[in-house]
């Protein structure tokens, strides 16, 4: 998966783009990106920080650690994320969303890779349930962030086995203020909430999204 980045869209709630970060089409992991949060800080209002894709847990200290962990934890599974020492804490204290345009991915037949574009069937923004943490990398602080994911629904099925837990306005508020049952918001999304578009371009490498 790769995340098209949310230009052109508002972001929910009247929240506002940062500044620092620029607008790019295409996002690929170890990139910065806005990502929306309960402030850490009374009152507590959302709030939209950079961070870079691929959580890094807020035990790592050192470059190595770093390497270590962002380039396995772009994604995390929503079925067992609450359990998973890199990301149980931050499940519990640290949610958050990405708002994206769309993603791509890619469906592997014989030799050959299919680049799909998924996009809103209403034309509107795509809102991703996510974690974040923060870390002190060789005493510089580093948010991260991972997209959790969870088994396709019908219409992405015969693409991936698994896609980004997708989440309406009202769920997404409920995520980030823990209310409600994870299970029963971290789901798949209905089909028709989706549209695909093929986006072949010969070959492509593509962005494999490790999973802990």
């Amino acid at each position: 998966m790769q995340i098209l980045g949310n230009s052109g869209h508002a972001l929910i709630w009247g929240l506002g783009w940062p500044e620092s970060c620029p607008v790019s089409r295409e996002v690929s992991p170890r990139q910065f990106y806005p990502v929306i949060r309960k402030s850490p800080a009374p009152p507590h209002a959302f709030e939209v920080v950079p961070m870079r894709w691929g959580l890094v847990p807020h035990w790592c200290l050192t470059r190595e650690d770093l390497e270590k962990y962002s380039s396995k934890t772009f994604n995390a599974r929503a079925e067992t994320a609450h359990e998973k020492p890199t990301f149980r804490d931050s499940f519990w204290r640290r949610r958050c969303l990405i708002q994206i345009a769309g993603f791509l991915e890619w469906r592997t037949i014989e030799k050959c890779r299919e680049k799909h574009l998924v996009l809103s069937s209403n034309a509107g923004p795509l809102i991703l349930a996510g974690l974040w943490d923060r870390a002190c990398i060789e005493g510089k602080v580093l948010e991260s962030f991972t997209v959790l994911t969870c088994p396709p629904n019908a219409l992405l099925d015969d693409i991936h086995q698994r896609m980004p837990v997708i989440l309406g306005q009202k769920a997404a508020r409920d995520w980030l203020e823990h209310q409600g049952s994870p299970a029963d918001l971290l789901r798949p999304c209905p089909s028709h909430w989706l549209e695909i578009v093929p986006a072949n371009e010969g070959k492509n490498s593509g962005f494999d999204l490790g999973e802990d």
